[in-house]
């Protein structure tokens, strides 16, 4: 495990659940104790290994029952008849067979963003998702291993599509929305040229934002359909 893990999700907010149904929290994963608290994400993530980002990122309870629904189960069409938040899945273009990658933009914030346990702490095991304003969620989609789209101008498309934008921008947004890209070193090499270091994720910004290179994003995606592709999502809770 690099050793790095202790900082991709630095700063995210965690929410301690008190009752069963709360967020849509599982009954099963409740403790029986009560009160809630917020709690930065910082060193402790490293003693829960990989798994917990690989649910965070790729997490499908449809599929994998027990897992959280994480963000690429939320965010996986582009018609917004099927799910509203497809509106926030931005199309690359690409059509590798070989598999493809995803860059996410996300505002972590008790708003809009943020996890939960029963103790209100990281755990691999009873950690779930609570996206409370999917429009704080962007997904750049469909990035192939060549890559003929631009990942800059993708990056610049996806902060346009959140509702209050970076102070980069020129716009105002709430304090306690904290902004973060996050891909793999693929698509890295073509959105932001320096070389990749495992041990220090945030090695640059973009817009103001801090860029998070992470393994736990896969190059082996499946497409993104448009209409008629996939099945019904629900994009927040």
């Amino acid at each position: 495990m690099s050793k790095a893990v202790p900082d991709i999700l630095a700063g995210v907010p965690w929410v301690k659940v008190t009752s069963p149904g709360m967020y849509e929290y599982p009954e099963r994963l409740m403790d029986a104790s009560g009160g809630r608290h917020v709690w930065q994400m910082r060193e402790n993530l490293a003693s829960l290994g990989c798994n917990l980002l690989d649910q965070l990122f790729y997490g499908d309870p449809s599929e994998r029952p027990g897992e959280m629904r994480g963000l690429m189960a939320r965010f996986s069409s582009l018609d917004p008849e099927r799910a509203r938040c497809a509106e926030n899945v931005i199309d690359a273009g690409d059509a590798d067979p070989r598999g493809m990658s995803s860059v996410l933009l996300v505002g972590w914030g008790l708003e809009s963003v943020f996890m939960v346990s029963p103790s209100g702490k990281p755990d691999a095991g009873a950690a779930a998702l609570v996206v409370k304003n999917w429009r704080y969620v962007v997904r750049i989609a469909n990035i192939g291993r060549e890559a003929k789209s631009g990942i800059q101008k993708l990056m610049k498309q996806a902060i346009l599509h959140v509702p209050q934008s970076p102070p980069e921008t020129g716009a105002g947004y709430p304090r306690d929305i904290q902004f973060r890209f996050y891909m793999n070193r693929m698509a890295a090499q073509r959105a932001v040229p320096v070389q990749f270091d495992p041990n220090k994720p945030v090695f640059g910004r973009f817009c103001g934002i801090p860029v998070t290179v992470t393994d736990a994003l896969r190059e082996n995606e499946p497409r993104v359909a448009g209409k008629d592709g996939g099945v019904p999502r629900k994009c927040a809770a």
